[in-house]
């Protein structure tokens, strides 16, 4: 009986991006849907879950197991390779790892999927969610009939300007021909925002736009709101996806 209602849950895979940025909002939406009933499956590079337990060996051992141990949630923790070994200097060969993130690692992302979804799990896994910037995502939901998730980890801000990039070089805010700006700039214009003649009115509108963080992520604010539907609205996609 346990079992059958256990193939009723949904299964999410999570890959997790390995850098700092993108990892930690991937960890919290972990949490989150699994605190909605979900099965999740974060699955993180060996060298990322390396960088990490070096970090956390103050931890007992009993403390450390992986990076949700203790949260009492539906929540299965596997790490696969990104292509490298760990020995290798990610940061001073930074193009060489961008090119293997690009073309070698979707090949063990595939070949972990793969391998999860011919193991027998319980329940069987419903949705791949990546990164947005991992464009492979959709490729190898498709490929396993997952209900895939364009997961944007960045600030809205980030997205925006990515989204109206054709508008920043309309106006000639992008491209090589625009110069770099200088620390003195910076501190000139910080200067005049902050005691200026529009100090007043840029303290107003930050204190505005507090008030509508605090607002949204308040107990009934919009942000629960969103998360909500977008909740319901994944289960229902799921559960089509299955028929």
């Amino acid at each position: 009986m346990e079992k059958n209602q256990n193939q009723l849950k949904p299964h999410i895979i999570i890959i997790a991006p390995p850098f700092q940025g993108h990892l930690n909002p991937s960890i919290q939406l972990t949490l989150n849907l699994a605190s909605k009933s979900f099965t999740v499956t974060f699955v993180n590079t060996d060298w990322t879950h390396h960088q990490i337990t070096k970090a956390r060996k103050h931890l007992k051992p009993e403390n450390n197991d992986h990076l949700f141990s203790g949260s009492g949630l539906d929540i299965r923790y596997r790490t696969i390779s990104d292509g490298f070994p760990l020995s290798f200097d990610r940061s001073l060969n930074r193009e060489q790892y961008m090119e293997g993130r690009i073309h070698v690692f979707p090949t063990y992302v595939d070949e972990f999927v793969g391998q999860l979804m011919g193991s027998g799990s319980d329940p069987p896994p419903t949705c791949l969610v990546a990164d947005t910037f991992y464009t492979w995502g959709s490729t190898i939901a498709r490929k396993y009939a997952l209900v895939h998730v364009s997961f944007w980890t960045q600030p809205a801000l980030v997205l925006t300007l990515y989204y109206h990039l054709d508008l920043l070089k309309k106006k000639g805010h992008y491209g090589a021909n625009r110069k770099l700006v200088s620390s003195n700039e910076i501190a000139e214009r910080i200067k005049f925002f902050m005691s200026g003649e529009r100090s007043h009115e840029l303290r107003n509108a930050v204190e505005e736009v507090r008030k509508k963080v605090e607002n949204a992520l308040s107990s009934n604010g919009s942000s629960k709101k969103n998360f909500d539907k977008f909740v319901e609205d994944l289960k229902a996609k799921i559960e089509s996806n299955k028929n």
